[in-house]
């Protein structure tokens, strides 16, 4: 019986985890092997690839552990050429690989020509696309017979989307890859996923004709089955998931508005990290004696006292990988004076009292506190002020932003007869 001709096929058979070498487990060393010199004719020493459990598949229709390898593990004692003999992956003197290229539920593991049970599904990292042609390749209406041999969903025509990989900054020693049309009908590849999309792994406009590949500069990771094609070349077949490369280390910075606060004034503090593999947790000591962790890039923060503080970002990455960046904020308050006139007080005659203000947000509030046990809080900036009894008065002006940023002033006022 054919797979269901709907885009959701729960009941399509999907990849199972075989061998025990080829599950996730712990991280394996890679093992030399003494191959026999009755197969090769000359003994060799090679390796079998390990299998990488700190990762797994990015594709969920994928439960296969996987081994991280590069070209040169793939394409053997030929590289940069292609040859069946000498890869590690070589199943039999015709064949190499999974044994089947459009199989929905590919083996987890192979053995090999020496009797080496190894993972068929790899992952290769810091690859760049060359000669992509997007649905121009080896179409069909129905699923391969190791399918089933269904109709596609629609009575739609898919083709394969092809292209080679090579490793970043070289020009030789490639694997040819594709996302397979079979894949794309289950629903297991192409446009309605996000980690095994044809039309943007190219990483350039669309559309990539057959008569105009496509080429990339941008570094990819890519997974996929290791199958030989009998046409003479290594493919990744089905080529499984990728994404766009991550350098292994995390680079953090971060600004600050506004870039001279006021005490009790909201900072915001916006971080940017970049490298990596994102998201990224962000960790914050403010230099006063608190700090915040926080998946969000923005956060704010006021301080309670004026000074220096070193703030320091600590940002750290999806893989554990962490940068850090410091610098130096500086928390002023408000800046506050008043003056008066008459400059000479007689008992009972009002005073005139004027405030200045500098930094922090208008509108202000103003505090007067005129020493004889008397208050006053307004909105203006000018207010009069009559003693009663001879004396001198300590006079307090205290000021408040909209922000919450305060600063006062105080001076002494002598009232004579």
């Amino acid at each position: 019986m054919g797979p269901p001709v709907t885009s959701n096929l729960p009941d399509l058979p999907r990849p199972n985890l075989g061998a025990a070498l080829s599950r996730k487990s712990a991280r394996m060393v890679a093992l030399p092997i003494l191959f026999s010199a009755a197969v090769l004719g000359l003994p060799f020493v090679s390796w079998v690839p390990a299998v990488d459990a700190l990762g797994g598949s990015w594709n969920p229709s994928v439960s296969c552990g996987l081994t991280v390898v590069n070209m040169q593990d793939v394409l053997g004692s030929a590289y940069p050429s292609q040859s069946l003999r000498g890869s590690v992956y070589q199943t039999s003197s015709t064949a190499g690989g999974i044994p089947n290229k459009r199989s929905l539920s590919p083996p987890c593991s192979i053995t090999n020509i020496n009797g080496q049970a190894i993972s068929s599904f790899v992952q290769i990292n810091g690859v760049t696309l060359h000669n992509y042609f997007y649905e121009t390749r080896d179409c069909a209406t129905s699923y391969n017979a190791v399918n089933g041999g269904g109709s596609y969903p629609k009575g739609e025509t898919l083709c394969d989307s092809t292209g080679n990989v090579y490793a970043v900054g070289t020009s030789s020693g490639y694997v040819h890859s594709e996302i397979d049309r079979d894949w794309m009908a289950a629903g297991y590849a192409g446009p309605s996923t996000t980690y095994d999309n044809n039309n943007t792994i190219a990483q350039v406009s669309l559309p990539c004709t057959i008569s105009k590949p496509c080429s990339s500069a941008v570094s990819v990771d890519v997974q996929g089955f290791v199958y030989w094609d009998p046409e003479g070349h290594w493919e990744l077949h089905p080529l499984t998931a990728w994404r766009i490369s991550a350098s292994s280390s995390v680079s953090a910075s971060f600004s600050w508005s506004p870039s001279n606060p006021l005490i009790g004034q909201q900072v915001t503090f916006t971080a940017s990290a970049t490298g990596g593999r994102s998201p990224y947790a962000y960790n914050w000591n403010f230099g006063d004696g608190t700090g915040l962790s926080s998946s969000n890039s923005t956060i704010s923060h006021s301080y309670g006292t004026a000074g220096t503080f070193m703030v320091s970002l600590t940002a750290t990455d999806n893989n554990g990988t962490s940068g850090s960046a410091t610098n130096k904020v500086t928390v002023s308050s408000l800046s506050v004076n008043f003056n008066w006139s008459p400059r000479r007080h007689n008992l009972g005659l009002p005073i005139n009292f004027t405030s200045t203000v500098s930094g922090g947000k208008s509108p202000y509030s103003f505090t007067w506190n005129f020493g004889d046990g008397s208050m006053l809080t307004t909105a203006s900036s000018t207010v009069s002020h009559s003693y009663t009894v001879t004396g001198t008065y300590t006079v307090t002006l205290t000021v408040n932003d909209p922000t919450g940023a305060s600063g006062s002033a105080s001076k002494q006022v002598r009232v004579t007869t």
